[in-house]
């Protein structure tokens, strides 16, 4: 009864406006992401167009009965997403307003995560929990608009990556090892 949205996006506010705590500079660039940039909607406002649509019937989702959702979670996956804490939600909350975006539900909903979050989330999945069962242990335990990272960390206190990360990860290193470790320097 659950369904999850997801755009994907390789754009991410500089480095430098974070540090220096550039609202303008932040702002602009999280509007690029967010609502528009010079080619296209930016990922929340296709996000939220996309629900509309769909709850409006003007978008079909093979194998979907779409009567049957009682919840749509949009998520913007970012290669390293920005900051995500109770009280800096208010600071993206507020861009999103003023650009129209004012549907409550959709809001409260909307999840920035990177792709090492996925990479976790999955392991959990691995194990049997379900995406719905992972968000709503988050909520829970007050990590309503936290980062999924200190929701484990901070509140879990433990992270697992899932099985295929762990092993390519293996892989690259043993290669790595073998390059840098010629037979019999190795430690």
């Amino acid at each position: 009864d659950t369904l999850f949205l997801i755009e994907i996006t390789t754009k991410q506010v500089s480095l430098k406006a974070w540090l220096e705590c550039n609202e303008a500079e932040i702002k602009k660039y999280l509007e690029r992401i967010l609502i528009k940039d010079d080619r296209n909607n930016g990922k929340a406002v296709s996000l939220f167009k996309t629900i509309e649509k769909i709850k409006k019937g003007e978008m079909k989702l093979e194998g979907v009965n779409v009567a049957k959702i009682k919840k749509f979670i949009p998520i913007i996956l970012f290669e390293k997403a920005p900051p995500m804490y109770n009280r800096l939600w208010s600071f993206y909350q507020n861009l999103l307003e003023k650009s129209g975006i004012t549907d409550k539900n959709f809001l409260e909903e909307l999840e920035f995560w990177d792709t090492e979050e996925v990479e976790i989330i999955l392991a959990d999945v691995l194990k049997g929990k379900s995406l719905p069962d992972i968000m709503k242990e988050k909520e829970d335990s007050g990590f309503y608009k936290d980062s999924v990272k200190n929701f484990y960390i901070l509140g879990r206190k433990h992270i697992d990556k899932h099985p295929i990360l762990g092993e390519a990860f293996e892989k690259m290193t043993d290669q790595h090892k073998r390059i840098l470790f010629k037979k019999g320097t190795e430690r």
